[in-house]
């Protein structure tokens, strides 16, 4: 097989460690519909609809609706509402809309790269608003992403307890409790949570500067941090990534003689012990090239895992690969 350089385009998407299984129905194609909700025709637990392409000040984005199958549940129900400029990635461009399962709004705003910037607003499942919060964009080149400011929150009976950014911040979901104080919009004393009377962690902030973070895990071991979320990181960084598939990929010949150009777009999952597994071939470009990029991804060498609170996670990450025979 012959050899040749090819351009990476790396998006670094790192998602959750919830297993996903991906579907993606483009415009044109028969959609299977139950009270305008899709039917599983598949093993996909996510779907996307791809409604149209529209111009939005001159820049083309695509409409998608997004259904999900909750855990334990037979039924899909809409999840999202989203502007993409690439219908075959789960990642908003622009105005994006998360639902509550009842089918009430729960977030709203928008993003920029798959991550949020400028206000976005959260609501209760009954509706009521929750809370206001402020993004900053995220820069490539930092080393850590800056922390949303909380301009207002509202309690779950409906009294706000922060305004322009000064205030108590208590919430309560199912059997957890999560306390903290802002001040000016950032977290400032001390921020904890306790879920079935068992502590989960307790952080420490100046003017939203985490100073000092403890954890503890199911069987009740301590981890300590001072930084909240780690994402993976191979070694070398991302010019060891580019100079690995540089080194090992070859462009089947199938792709030569079909003069077939452009993107094969994986997703997999680097577990906790930082070995890559679970990859999936999100766009395919044709066969032999998907099967070439899996090949190359395998050989990768051990990723430093994720942390989340000093506690290893397992996350998601998305890989674009090139191929160009020109």
């Amino acid at each position: 097989m012959k050899k040749q350089i090819l351009l990476l385009l790396f998006l670094f998407t790192f998602h959750n460690s919830i297993a996903q299984v991906y579907k993606n129905y483009k415009i044109g194609d028969t959609i299977f519909l139950k009270n305008k909700i899709p039917v599983a025709r598949s093993e996909a637990n996510f779907y996307t609809i791809t409604k149209k392409k529209i111009n939005i000040d001159g820049k083309f984005f695509y409409k998608m609706e997004a259904y999900k199958k909750p855990k334990d549940s037979t039924n899909f129900l809409k999840h999202s509402i989203y502007y993409t400029i690439d219908p075959n990635l789960v990642s908003s461009e622009y105005k994006h809309i998360n639902f509550h399962q009842n089918g009430k709004k729960l977030a709203e705003g928008f993003k920029e790269k798959g991550r949020n910037y400028g206000l976005w607003t959260y609501w209760y499942k009954n509706g009521q608003t929750k809370e206001v919060k402020r993004f900053f964009k995220h820069r490539a080149i930092a080393k850590k992403i800056k922390e949303p400011e909380v301009i207002s929150f509202w309690d779950e009976n409906g009294k706000q307890t922060i305004e322009k950014g000064n205030g108590t911040y208590i919430v309560k979901k199912d059997s957890s409790v999560t306390k903290g104080f802002y001040k000016n919009g950032l977290k400032h004393g001390k921020f904890s949570k306790v879920k079935n009377g068992k502590k989960q962690y307790e952080e420490f902030y100046k003017k939203g500067k985490l100073k000092q973070g403890k954890s503890w895990d199911k069987k009740g071991n301590e981890y300590t941090y001072k930084q909240v979320f780690k994402t993976p990181q191979y070694s070398g960084g991302q010019k060891a990534i580019a100079k690995h598939i540089i080194k090992n990929i070859n462009i089947p010949d199938y792709a030569y003689q079909h003069n077939i150009s452009g993107r094969v777009i994986l997703m997999f999952k680097i577990d906790k012990q930082g070995n890559i597994n679970n990859i999936k071939v999100v766009k395919s470009l044709c066969k032999p090239c998907d099967a070439e990029a899996i090949r190359v991804v395998q050989l990768m060498k051990k990723w430093k895992p994720g942390e989340s609170r000093g506690q290893k996670i397992r996350v998601g990450y998305t890989l674009p690969i090139t191929y160009n025979v020109q």
